[in-house]
């Protein structure tokens, strides 16, 4: 489901997620970003926990559910004194701010200034922002049942340190979106708002949890081949599966043995 929060992925695997998952299931969330599959499964009654590692994610997600109103004002009066050449100061500074709503306002601005949904980091245009944007804070708070949303904030360096702590009898949920296998596996970009995801390791966490565990990958023919023996649905651009490669939009890969 669309969030107020911009991003380089689209999940549309909520329809296939709610023919695996069962809504008796408890399930824990990683890599809490855009929020879209998480909030589409949530505000349809499954039980989820969203976990991040990094506190800017956390901590926005916080303060546009409990106030959502005074992030979008607060965007919404610093968008009108803001010029080109703060956004790189902000991008480097904003975690320092005191006021944790106006630390979650420049998130936001930051988020909706960048062409890929970044903050911290990467290119930006300020006319991406208008009074649309805030409204849809407000939009989004008023609209669905927030009070579902659960969401904690797990202290560790590496987003994978906390799967050992989830409990036995929830389900891993890693809406992972799109993957890089270049030859250092890894994601290059840095930022208080950026997992440090390193497909080789990921792909090890994967292989080796002892945990039930589901993960959401957009497509790519390496997590066809790399994860063959575990259970695998196609989804098309439109939610619903596939067992057509060329239809093929997301990749579902789970270990759940009740389906």
């Amino acid at each position: 489901m669309k969030t107020p929060v911009k991003s380089s992925v689209n999940f549309v695997s909520g329809p296939a997620l709610k023919n695996i998952l069962s809504k008796d299931d408890k399930i824990a969330s990683l890599l809490l970003s855009s929020g879209q599959l998480e909030c589409e499964l949530a505000f349809d009654d499954y039980d989820i926990t969203m976990l991040s590692n990094r506190w800017a994610k956390y901590e926005f997600w916080d303060c546009i559910i409990k106030n959502p109103y005074k992030v979008a004002d607060m965007s919404d009066e610093l968008h009108e004194r803001i010029y080109p050449q703060m956004i790189y100061l902000l991008q480097d500074q904003w975690v320092k701010m005191k006021d944790p709503y106006f630390r979650s306002a420049i998130y936001f601005l930051l988020n909706r200034y960048s062409l890929d949904g970044t903050v911290s980091h990467g290119k930006f245009n300020i006319h991406n922002y208008s009074a649309i944007c805030s409204r849809s804070l407000i939009n989004f708070y008023e609209n669905n049942e927030v009070s579902k949303l659960k969401i904690n904030y797990y202290k560790a360096e590496k987003y994978y340190e906390a799967v050992p702590h989830i409990p036995a009898e929830h389900i891993l949920l890693l809406p992972v979106g799109n993957i890089k296998t270049g030859p250092l596996h890894q994601q290059t970009e840095i930022g208080h708002d950026v997992y440090d995801i390193n497909y080789g390791i990921l792909s090890d966490i994967i292989k080796s949890a002892d945990t039930k565990l589901v993960a959401v990958f957009k497509k790519n023919a390496k997590i066809l081949r790399d994860f063959k023996n575990f259970n695998i649905t196609m989804v098309d651009s439109t939610g619903l599966p596939t067992n057509k490669i060329n239809d093929c939009d997301e990749i579902i890969i789970h270990n759940l043995v009740h389906q």
